[in-house]
Parts: structure tokens; C-alpha cells; sequence
């Protein structure tokens, strides 16, 4: 991976158990802005011109409800992270001045224009959070099915046959370091909105040279191979970054990239087919007993139905963004940009 190069991730989904983050993990790092300030106050736009001023490898960690909005920025070389601290994804500092410094943008605002407002915000308030809340009661179905299905179509793999190849697989691929500093990052790769799963394939690319492809049709197999890939890498003293499965009920990997080796292991199945050229291919009807055809058919209705299920969750999720973004601008509408942009420069200048 190039010195300068910018990763795309989630840390955050609405997942069949509720909204999810994985902020509380950039405690790891020296340092952490947290913005705080209203829809419509620029707190995307502030994360980015951080990240155009820093020359460094950085993440960019995106919205799941606005792939083009930024939530945080993580700064791999100053360990440093500028992140968006407002609901969802609350982050309240706990060691205020000696690790977080609060950003805050909420005086630049015309609150007599805004109480003037105040019965519009609140309709918009409850209307976005009505649709996500059924957004979220869709997921959760869903959720409930593809576990199912899940548990319906494991019954139908040669697991001696599984072991075996899992076993020979990270024998191959993970040799232990000299140096044993294991560490991992836990990201999401993917989001759902109202086209299906997005998910940064160019992330994937950029991790590594060498990619399998898990073509998992037996929906559980992948999340066997990428939980045996993980142990065999940490143990093995190396950093990776395991990108979890949204739609999953338990935290179910989808995807471990191992950039010291330039190397990738990932999830394909119904809901996000991926295509990379030279990838490696990895199969799931190998491991099939001779009585899967038994669970097929049943298997099969779920996860269609999951799908169904998946994409009347993305329109409300959509509806939801749509309401969000009539609520910004009854903010932008009463900011003062002038003075937040003397303000957004004087702190870039103090970084």
C-alpha cells in the first residue's frame, strides 16, 4: 500500500440489531477532534479539507446513509482522527484536552431564526427518524432470514473437507513474522441504500495484490474461512483490518485484508456479487454433501425474500437521507459560512 494512499470505509451500518459503530476503537489513537454542530453545519466539508491539508495515508471513513458525506478522518501516520461526534454516533470525550479536543460549530447559527423554525425541524426530526425506524424493522426481517438460511444450508457442508482446505489455505498464504505486533481495525466495507448493497471495491484493490474471492452460495462458509484467516494472521503477528457484514445478526466477517502481504480474502454471494480481475476463486460447491439439495429449495425462498425484504429498507433509507437533507438546509439557511470558515481555517492552520 502507497505511503499516500486514502481507503474508503464505513464505520457505522444499521444492522437487523439496531445502529452499529465501531468509533470507540479510534481510542487507540494520539489524538481525536470531535465536531460537534448541527445538519447543515459543514462538519463533512470540515473533515475534508483536513484531508486534502494532510499529505499522509488517511482513511476516509463515509456516512452508511450518504456514501458522498464523510463521518470521520483517520490520519495513519499523526494517529490522529477527526471525527463527526453527533448522533448516531455520539462521542462524548472522556480525557477532554489530553486526548479529545471538542470542535464545536453550533455558535455560528441564528437561533432567533431558528426557533422561528422550530415546528418545521421537529416534523422533519420525527419524519427521519419514522423512516429509518422502519428501515431498521426490514433489516431486522431480513436479518432473521439470511440466519436461517444460514443455519438451513450449513447443514449441507463436508466440514472435515472444510477444515482441511481452511487448514491448508493459511499454511500457505500466512507465514509468521519475526516480529510479533498483531493488530486489527474493524471496518465496514459495505452499506445498504436504496440500490442494494454499495460496497468500496476500490478499498479491496488498494489493500492488495492478491485477492480470494470466496463465491459463497452456502451462505456460513465464507464466515468460517474469513474467522480461521483472521486467528492465522493475528497469531502470525500481523495488522489487518476485518471488515464485518452489516446485514449479519452476529458480527459475521466478511471480508480480511492483510496489507503486509498485499493480501485479501472476501465474501461474494446474492446481495453483493464482486467482481475483480485475477482474483482467485474459491468455490463453496466443493464442500457440499450429496444431501444439499434438501436444503436448497427452502434456503433459497429466505433469501429472496431477505432481498425483498433488503430493498424496501433501502427506500426508506433513501426517503430518510431526502428528509435529512430538507432539514440541512433550514440550517444553511440560518449559518453564518463566513465566520465558520475563518473558524475551519484557523484550526487547519493549528494542526
Amino acid at each position: 500500500m502507497h505511503e499516500q494512499t486514502t481507503l474508503n470505509f464505513f464505520m457505522s451500518a444499521l444492522t437487523p440489531n439496531g445502529f452499529k459503530d465501531k468509533f470507540h476503537t479510534l481510542e487507540k489513537l494520539n489524538s481525536l477532534y470531535l465536531l460537534k454542530g448541527p445538519a447543515g453545519s459543514g462538519k463533512s466539508t470540515f473533515i475534508k479539507k483536513v484531508s486534502k491539508l494532510k499529505n499522509e495515508s488517511k482513511e476516509h471513513i463515509h456516512c452508511s446513509l450518504d456514501v458522498n458525506s464523510l463521518d470521520a478522518l483517520i490520519l495513519n501516520q499523526s494517529k490522529t482522527a477527526v471525527l463527526d461526534a453527533t448522533p448516531p454516533h455520539t462521542f462524548e470525550p472522556k480525557m477532554a484536552g489530553a486526548f479529545e479536543r471538542v470542535v464545536s460549530l453550533y455558535d455560528f447559527f441564528d437561533n432567533i431564526k431558528l426557533n422561528s423554525k422550530k415546528s418545521e425541524i421537529e416534523r422533519l426530526c420525527n419524519l427521519k427518524s419514522f423512516y429509518i425506524s422502519r428501515a431498521q424493522s426490514f433489516i431486522s426481517a431480513a436479518g432473521m432470514l439470511i440466519s436461517s438460511s444460514e443455519s438451513l444450508s450449513m447443514r449441507s457442508v463436508n466440514r472435515e473437507k472444510l477444515v482441511n482446505f481452511i487448514s491448508r489455505l493459511c499454511l500457505r498464504e500466512i507465514k509468521k513474522k519475526k516480529e510479533f505486533e498483531p493488530n486489527e481495525k474493524v471496518r465496514y466495507l459495505s452499506t445498504l441504500n436504496k440500490d442494494g448493497i454499495f460496497m468500496f471495491t476500490d478499498t479491496a484493490t488498494k489493500l492488495a495484490s492478491k485477492i480470494y474471492i470466496v463465491e459463497d452460495e452456502i451462505f456460513g462458509i465464507s464466515s468460517l474461512i474469513m474467522m480461521a484467516v483472521r486467528k492465522a494472521a493475528l497469531n502470525a503477528g500481523y495488522s489487518i483490518y476485518t471488515c464485518l457484514c452489516p446485514m449479519s445478526k452476529t458480527d459475521k466477517i466478511d471480508h480480511i485484508f492483510i496489507p503486509q502481504l498485499s493480501l485479501g480474502f472476501m465474501t461474494s454471494n446474492k446481495f453483493h456479487p464482486i467482481l475483480i480481475n485475477n482474483a482467485k476463486k474459491i468455490h463453496t460447491k466443493r464442500f457440499k454433501l450429496d444431501n444439499a439439495d434438501m436444503y436448497k429449495m427452502r434456503s433459497g425462498f429466505q433469501l429472496k425474500a431477505a432481498k425483498q425484504l433488503l430493498l424496501e429498507a433501502g427506500e426508506n433509507l433513501s426517503t430518510a437521507l431526502e428528509t435529512h437533507k430538507n432539514l440541512e438546509n433550514i440550517y444553511i439557511s440560518s449559518a453564518d459560512f463566513s465566520s465558520i470558515e475563518n473558524y475551519t481555517q484557523s484550526f487547519l492552520y493549528s494542526l
